[in-house]
């Protein structure tokens, strides 16, 4: 039993400590009437960055966008019907 009440403590510690200083800011923010106040109060919100977060995504490259599709193969034109002008 005694075990029991010590895992139960160090969880409950745990959760506590999982709590973010942003949690408060959170809860404060969904009290808010107003969708303007209330997305300016989110948007003011520190949010720590992740490495994928910080990380910016890297462009496109600008030759892929500039190749032209290619013709269809005979295999994938095989059973179309093709009208001969109309």
């Amino acid at each position: 039993m005694h075990k029991f009440i010590t895992v139960v403590a160090l969880l409950a510690v745990m959760n506590a400590a999982s709590a973010g200083p942003g949690d408060d800011a959170v809860k404060r923010c969904r009290q808010i009437g107003d969708a303007v106040q209330r997305l300016a109060c989110y948007d003011g919100i520190a949010i720590a960055a992740t490495p994928a977060a910080a990380a910016p995504a890297a462009p496109a490259p600008a030759a892929a966008a500039a190749v032209a599709p290619k013709a269809p193969s005979k295999v994938e034109e095989f059973g179309l019907v093709k009208n001969a002008g109309g």
